[in-house]
């Protein structure tokens, strides 16, 4: 007796296994960075005071306007982070001088730390970063600051327009493949 609904699940399996695996990366879209940032990191922005390195990592490093961006810190000495820092940001539109996000002192127990942010305006934005060190005889009381200036745009460039669709036109076209390889199959099963 042939059953009504015979179905290979190793059939199944991969296909779905891709289609999941392109939803993760379509869904994830990189959002994500390491606890440490090493200093040959991409897209990084570096200040030196004294014997320390601030690091600063916009994610995405092209910041645009109603989408959030997150400012990933990282204070290091001798190429290791620091422990125990009291740190603050402040966000200044550079034109006009005028602070739009001034943020309260925080304890961070290690030094990388994220703020996320979303911009309303396009336009040239001075983020500084203040941070007091107790074990430092300079920076315990008068904070050490670094200032990054970063633009925020009105829109995603070409470039990443470009990728977002190659990558929506690959997964769409992968898609309906495999749906025409699982259809085929099962109608060649059918047959016999």
């Amino acid at each position: 007796m042939i059953s009504v609904c015979q179905f290979n699940f190793r059939y199944f399996l991969l296909p779905s296994s891709i289609i999941f695996a392109c939803i993760s990366v379509l869904v994830s879209n990189g959002n994500h960075v390491q606890a440490h940032i090493f200093l040959d990191t991409p897209n990084i922005i570096v200040k030196d005071i004294e014997k320390y390195k601030i690091v600063l990592l916009p994610f995405p490093n092209n910041p645009i306007i109603n989408e959030t961006v997150n400012f990933n810190f990282n204070v290091q000495e001798n190429k290791t982070d620091l422990n125990g820092i009291f740190s603050h940001i402040t966000i200044t539109n550079n034109k006009t001088k005028q602070l739009i996000f001034n943020s309260t002192y925080k304890f961070h127990e290690f030094s990388d730390f994220t703020i996320p942010f979303v911009f309303n305006e396009s336009g040239t934005y001075v983020i500084s970063l203040y941070t007091k060190i107790s074990w430092d005889p300079t920076f315990s009381k008068n904070p050490m600051i670094a200032n990054f200036d970063i633009k925020v745009s009105e829109n995603t460039t070409d470039l990443e327009n470009t990728v977002r669709i190659i990558m929506y036109a690959s997964i769409i076209i992968i898609s309906i493949v495999i749906v025409f390889i699982i259809k085929k199959s099962l109608i060649k099963k059918k047959s016999i």
